[in-house]
């Protein structure tokens, strides 16, 4: 402990409940809760601009919407909507896949 180092691992079913959750009307309210509480705190540490690189229920997009909208103080989110991976990749199973240039293109249009 105190090593620097990941001490919990989210892998098999773990991650599968955990992403089954966030989907719920209870886990939406407490992901959105938690990230907008996370954003509010990077603010006040004084970072001004947050990236997310992809959320599954979009969840980022919401909390730029409600900072856009005034309803909370942040730094300067760019979100870029919904993740797209090439097969295998990490996060697979809940993001677009694409593999090549080719199908890349395809999955942003």
């Amino acid at each position: 402990m105190g090593d620097g180092k990941p001490q919990m691992s989210l892998s098999g079913n773990k991650i599968k409940v955990l992403f089954w959750f966030a989907g719920t009307a209870l886990g939406r309210l407490l992901f959105l809760k938690m990230m907008q509480r996370n954003v509010q705190n990077a603010c006040f540490a004084g970072v001004t601009t947050l990236c997310s690189l992809g959320e599954p229920y979009h969840y980022d997009l919401m909390i730029k919407k409600r900072l856009e909208e005034g309803r909370f103080t942040g730094p300067r989110l760019l979100v870029s909507g919904p993740g797209i991976l090439p097969t295998g990749g990490h996060g697979a199973g809940f993001f677009r896949t694409a593999d090549g240039p080719w199908e890349m293109r395809k999955a942003v249009r």
